[in-house]
């Protein structure tokens, strides 16, 4: 990691933007906003009043149901009249101030620094406040999340002064480049720019936040009133199940009122977040607020990943941050496009407190700003203790979001992890140099056949393979192309074959433009498969090149010129025939792995489309779980599947079989890519060119521990 010194950052920043003016329009429903949310609580302390107040009133008038002066069990009844709703008014009025005193259970505290710490950070910030407008942030705060805050101090008091907190995430300062990273301050700042605006923003802000404290999350007293239900004390159970009567009743009110201030602010909101946008359009430029949306929501799945990684009893990865960005290098290929779909299908809701993505682009293309800030070194550069720092957050997650008991040494060094998937992504990229992407199953190559090269010839077939790839190489990725939609197409028609025979209406999209009429989508398919058939044949004619440029890395590896290049020659030449072995494997069952794919694919439509109580289709789903555990079976014999699911559950063997088509396809990508890698490296010590090559020294190294 290279440091960014004191003159880049400084020159970073070579005058400040225009400033963002909110116009009076803008400024005075900001103060109707603010008006409107803080009138909330205070209704909802009257409404506690109204309580106590009647609780008060029972107590003092109540006293009537004595003045006849009955006895015996009468007595017993009216005294149990009498006190019981004074007890219980008691109860729902302590209960409903209990939002306004009780902690949360668990809260996740940032990790606070100081300028001595991280004066690179410090300046970085300071620099970007000054560019915007905005008053210096006194503290800077670090957390685990992959997002950013700017707000005044934790004291209701900060609102008379410019006592500014900026919170950051460590997963964006290990993701971003520095200029995208200033861009995102500046946002948070940004809301910081105009004084008025900015205590509105923030009162506006503690009162959402507290709503939303006390009617979505759990506090100590929940976890007190969990306890008194649990009790086998009379007294106290009944105790306990009128608190929680009175919590409900208190977080339905609490509920409503949030909802009232949602629909007094979201308008207001949606239009801060657009001023702040505008202070990050005119500090990084449009280009590059567009290169951070789409990068902000790559690193939140990224996120996600990680956390759906961490299983019960595991021992936990020391680097929450590092783990999501090598998560970034082997997200799944079809990730943006998903992205992309979703962003485009985002519409504002009526209680959006933030404009969708897709509303925040266009406003910055309309903005069509360049910039002032040219700073594309990766923003890892302005921290010192990037490492330290990520643990530290970490380990704050753990203990405090959590609730975990653990030590910083009893966490896993992620380094290993983070190291396999950089491999792992160079592999995938070198995949995808030499063949194409591996994701369905009719892409896997052809089974590897292997001639003996003499080492005096192998040079020149190496140079000659490599040439000829290159050629050929327009006609590859139009055929694999064309197997993809083929593949896509003909898992369609099985589907729709299947929902004809179960007399369910087909969706047009199945057809492909066909009728749904067995015959004709039998018919169909076959001249699909006639195509897919076609292009395989120019697919594996192109492996064969690749095979062969493979077997003349091979046998150069048995000059010493070249064995030099290697720290240990006879483990790659193991390691050369054991990734041919596990290849050969893997397509010997291309075929096998394909139909599975088609099964699946019909049966997830099958069970989307149909009734739980058609015979037909129960009687469908049986009969292919019992066709895929046979073909799990067979699969067994070169360790795609350990186990084949005993139970009676057709949906585990799905589950099975989809495991077992991304395990052949993972296995696929991780040989040729190890096996390009090698010929790459065995190229460059004979002098040849290698054709693509890796982007940089670093993937070269990158490639070289992949080897």
């Amino acid at each position: 990691m290279t440091g960014l010194s004191t003159k880049d950052v400084v020159g970073a920043f070579p005058s400040p933007i225009e400033p963002v003016r909110p116009s009076a329009g803008y400024l005075l429903g900001l103060l109707v906003t603010t008006t409107v949310v803080l009138a909330l609580p205070l209704a909802y302390v009257g409404l506690v009043g109204l309580f106590g107040v009647g609780a008060s009133l029972w107590a003092i008038h109540g006293t009537f149901l004595f003045e006849n002066g009955t006895v015996g069990r009468i007595v017993i009844f009216k005294t149990i009249l009498y006190i019981a709703p004074i007890i219980a008014g008691v109860i729902v009025v302590i209960i409903m101030l209990k939002p306004i005193f009780a902690r949360p259970s668990r809260r996740v505290s940032p990790y606070s620094i100081e300028p001595q710490q991280e004066p690179m950070l410090f300046l970085f910030v300071e620099q970007i406040a000054d560019a915007v407008g905005a008053p210096r942030p006194r503290r800077i705060e670090l957390t685990c999340e992959p997002n950013a805050a700017a707000s005044l101090g934790r004291s209701i008091f900060s609102v008379f002064g410019n006592d500014l907190t900026l919170v950051i995430g460590m997963p964006l300062i290990q993701c971003l480049t520095a200029r995208q990273l200033a861009g995102i301050i500046a946002h948070e700042l940004g809301h910081f720019t105009q004084g008025f605006a900015m205590r509105c923003h923030y009162l506006v802000g503690v009162v959402q936040r507290w709503f939303y404290r006390v009617t979505e999350e759990t506090d100590t007293w929940d976890d007190h009133i969990a306890e008194m239900l649990d009790s086998e004390v009379g007294v106290i159970l009944i105790i306990g199940i009128v608190s929680k009567l009175a919590v409900v009743l208190s977080r339905l009110i609490l509920r409503l009122f949030m909802v009232i201030g949602h629909a007094a602010t979201c308008f207001t909101l949606r239009r801060m977040e657009f001023n702040a946008d505008l202070a990050e359009i005119r500090l990084v430029g449009t280009e590059c607020f567009v290169e951070t949306c789409d990068r902000l929501d790559e690193i939140g799945a990224a996120y996600q990943f990680t956390l759906q990684e961490l299983k019960p009893g595991m021992r936990l990865p020391n680097d929450l941050p590092a783990l999501t960005e090598s998560r970034l290098l082997v997200m799944p290929p079809d990730l943006k496009v998903y992205l992309e779909k979703h962003r485009a299908a985002e519409r504002t809701k009526l209680f959006d407190t933030h404009p969708p993505t897709r509303k925040r682009i266009e406003y910055a293309r309309k903005q069509n700003e360049p910039g002032v800030v040219a700073l594309e070194a990766p923003a890892t550069g302005i921290v010192n203790s990037l490492s330290t720092l990520c643990q530290w957050t970490t380990m704050r997650l753990y203990t405090e979001g959590f609730g975990l008991n653990v030590r910083l040494d009893d966490l896993l060094p992620v380094e290993r992890t983070v190291r396999q998937r950089q491999m792992q992504r160079t592999g995938d990229d070198a995949t995808k140099r030499w063949l194409y992407r591996i994701d369905r199953p009719e892409l896997l190559p052809p089974a590897v056949v292997h001639k003996d090269i003499e080492p005096d010839r192998a040079r020149a077939l190496l140079e000659r393979t490599a040439s000829n790839m290159d050629r050929n190489r327009e006609r590859l990725d139009q055929a694999a192309e064309s197997l993809r939609r083929n593949a896509s197409k003909q898992a369609d028609l099985a589907a729709a074959d299947a929902l004809v025979f179960l007399d369910v209406k087909v969706p047009v999209e199945l057809t492909h433009g066909a009728m749904p009429d067995s015959t004709v989508l039998k018919r169909t398919r076959a001249a699909s498969e006639s195509e897919s058939a076609r292009q395989h044949k120019l697919v594996d004619a192109y492996c064969a090149l690749l095979w062969r440029r493979m077997d003349a890395a091979r046998a150069l590896l048995k000059t010493n010129d070249v064995a030099a290049s290697f720290k240990d020659v006879k483990s790659v030449r193991h390691a050369i025939d054991d990734e041919c072995k596990r290849l050969e494997l893997i397509s010997r069952e291309r075929k096998r792995l394909c139909g599975m794919g088609h099964r699946l694919n019909m049966m997830r439509h099958v069970t989307d489309l149909t009734s739980p109580k058609n015979a037909k289709a129960l009687v469908m789903v049986k009969e292919v779980a019992e066709s895929l555990r046979i073909d799990l079976e067979a699969l067994t014999a070169n360790g795609l599947v350990k186990q084949v699911p005993l139970g009676g559950n057709p949906f585990e063997v799905f589950q099975e079989s989809e495991d077992a088509i991304g395990r052949a396809m993972k296995i696929a990508r991780k040989s040729i890519g190890r096996l390009s890698l090698l010929s790459d490296k065995v190229a460059r010590a004979c002098g040849v060119d290698p054709g693509a090559r890796p982007e940089s020294t670093e993937d070269v190294e990158t490639s070289e521990a992949a080897i």
